[in-house]
């Protein structure tokens, strides 16, 4: 993120900043910059939130389940992994990972990974995040025991509360009666490249449909002006405009 020392505030020097930053990412090809800090901040130097979501509140219950018991990410099998991995890639949208790569980014950032356990048979997965007391990540096959298990693993890590994180594109599937609060997260991005995003949606489009052929040309506020070619079967979009500063 930008930070400015209070005495220096109010002179444009953080426009300044991310305006030159952005210059340099450009000059290095890079496609996307991401950074951490407020929405509402960075929204008018293109940055988005890239992870829009709910949080649910969960308050310590009896609802305790003697049968489910919580087996750190680290001590796990194979078994354990190889299920994990198979519901993770249930999600409509996911990154292609490796076992390892799986493990790792369940437990990068000081978060902790457990596999679900029900009388020792493997039944689904969770990642906590303790500096933010939130469940970050939870999959198991049957939704109707998420609750039952959420109240359990409060009573295993000694918690009076808990908030689990759900993305927009989950919203819809959740049955809950619990309060959802909307969030939008600190974790920016901003598309860099604009053209070369325009293309690969336009080329993967191209693979499943036929496209008229011919030229377009478009401007999109504060990325520029783009001129988009469909020609035998492929689409080439080039950015016809080089002024980025906002």
């Amino acid at each position: 993120s930008v930070c400015v020392h209070k005495d220096y505030r109010n002179q444009g020097l953080m426009q300044q900043m991310l305006n030159y930053a952005n210059k340099l990412l450009r000059e290095q090809n890079c496609d996307m910059a991401f950074l951490s800090g407020k929405y509402e901040r960075y929204h008018h130097f293109l940055y988005e939130s890239s992870n829009q979501c709910y949080y649910v509140s969960y308050s310590a219950s009896r609802n305790i389940n003697p049968d489910i018991h919580f087996c750190k990410m680290e001590d796990g099998n194979n078994e354990y992994v190889d299920y994990s991995l198979t519901l993770y890639e249930q999600s409509e949208l996911y990154i292609k990972r490796t076992k390892k790569d799986f493990i790792d980014n369940c437990i990068q950032w000081c978060k902790e990974g457990y596999f679900i356990l029900h009388q020792s048979h493997i039944i689904g997965y969770l990642v906590y995040f303790p500096l933010e007391n939130e469940i970050e990540e939870i999959k198991v096959e049957d939704k109707k025991q998420l609750k039952g298990i959420i109240t359990t693993f409060m009573a295993y890590k000694q918690l009076d509360k808990i908030k689990r994180k759900i993305l927009n594109s989950d919203y819809d599937k959740e049955n809950t009666s619990n309060k959802m609060i909307y969030n939008k997260n600190n974790k920016l991005f901003q598309i860099i490249h604009l053209e070369k995003v325009i293309s690969v949606f336009l080329n993967y489009r191209l693979s499943h449909e036929i496209l008229k052929e011919g030229s377009l040309g478009i401007k999109v506020i504060a990325y520029g002006t783009f001129t988009i070619e469909v020609y035998e079967g492929k689409a080439i979009v080039s950015n016809k405009s080089k002024h980025f500063d906002l």
